[in-house]
């Protein structure tokens, strides 16, 4: 990943997550894993090789607690979901910058999932106030 592409991703990263004041320094052990939630707890982002490993480490506390990344299961459920065209929007962003395709998986009331080589993300669904 050439330098001028890895800081638009850190900038477009940053729209989403805060910088943390201590980033962890063990990114390159791949027996831990990566990942972040933004403070709002709507949006996940894994990462999911050396590169994006590196580049999320600069969002997450040296002490914060490890994330257990959800195994979704989409096989029973329509594709139909609600989500947050803000978060989507900003999340499209990240993965444009990083030029490659990627795939959406989303159900009814369901996380909606988008990913490519680099990331894994996982959308809450917004969901309905009856």
């Amino acid at each position: 990943m050439e330098i001028k592409q890895e800081l638009k991703l850190i900038k477009a990263l940053n729209k989403i997550l805060d910088p943390a004041q201590e980033p962890v320094s063990n990114h390159g052990d791949e027996t831990i894993e990566i990942a972040r939630m933004d403070l709002a707890n709507v949006v996940l982002f894994k990462a999911k090789n050396i590169e994006a490993r590196r580049i999320l480490s600069r969002f997450i506390e040296k002490e914060a607690a490890a994330i257990k990344v959800p195994e979704l299961d989409y096989t029973n459920n329509n594709g139909k979901g609600k989500y947050s065209t803000e978060y989507v929007s900003k999340i499209m962003d990240v993965m444009n910058i990083l030029n490659e395709s990627v795939k959406l998986t989303s159900a009814y009331e369901y996380p909606m999932t988008i990913e490519n080589d680099y990331f894994k993300v996982i959308l809450a669904p917004r969901l309905d106030n009856d």
